[in-house]
């Protein structure tokens, strides 16, 4: 998909299908660096997800120094679990949507973190514009503002006059682009996330494979 943005300017897959079952912003992040290197995508991917894995590492040191009382070695304690984690090993070898997804969330508690502080609408502003672009990068990512929405009612800081706009800038900006993405997704596809599967898998197969992934992530044999 990302290649075809380049090479024939649509967002289609290799069957020239449009790409409508996955949000429209990981294929235009991937066409974007291929763009400025030059470069194909499998040849820069590795880079690209050791970056992304190195920021997400950098910026979670930064979390972990804003909390009171972190010793240094309670630090290096939860940073090693970040960098030997399986699951984001496993994440951060494929290419795949989480890479950035990830990113964007730690992004977001830190941009939220900030508006809590200070109350800035810069910060608030920032907030939403990464909450938008989560939701479109993984379509899960429309939790990301609900949450943000749900802290930003729960605040009782704030006069109720700054409260409301500031919930209204919030829950204008969020998602304003997962609409845009919907939108297009019904112009190409008459469908807002494309067709897909019944849910037919039973609670206990699904707490089955839950528990295989744990089980090839953690030495639990």
């Amino acid at each position: 998909a990302a290649e075809n943005i380049l090479s024939k300017g649509k967002l289609v897959d290799f069957i020239n299908t449009p790409v409508v079952v996955f949000p429209a912003f990981y294929p235009l992040f991937l066409s974007s660096i291929q763009f400025l290197t030059g470069l194909k995508i499998l040849s820069f991917a590795p880079y690209a997800n050791a970056l992304l894995f190195a920021i997400v590492i950098i910026l979670s040191g930064y979390i972990i120094e804003q909390f009171s009382n972190a010793s240094r070695l309670y630090k290096i304690a939860l940073l090693s679990c970040i960098v030997l984690s399986p699951a984001l090993l496993e994440v951060y070898s494929l290419l795949l949507s989480e890479t950035v997804f990830i990113l964007l969330l730690v992004l977001f508690m830190i941009a939220l973190n900030s508006y809590f502080k200070n109350y800035s609408r810069k910060s608030l502003l920032t907030a939403a514009i990464i909450a938008s672009l989560a939701a479109i990068t993984r379509y899960a990512g429309i939790t990301i503002f609900i949450a943000g929405g749900i802290c930003l009612v729960l605040n009782m800081k704030l006069p109720k006059r700054q409260k409301i706009k500031d919930i209204l800038l919030f829950t204008f900006i969020c998602p304003s682009l997962l609409i845009i993405n919907l939108i297009r997704n019904n112009i190409v596809s008459n469908t807002n996330t494309g067709i897909r599967e019944k849910s037919l898998v039973s609670l206990h197969n699904n707490m089955h494979d839950a528990g295989a992934v744990f089980n090839d992530w953690l030495p639990f044999r």
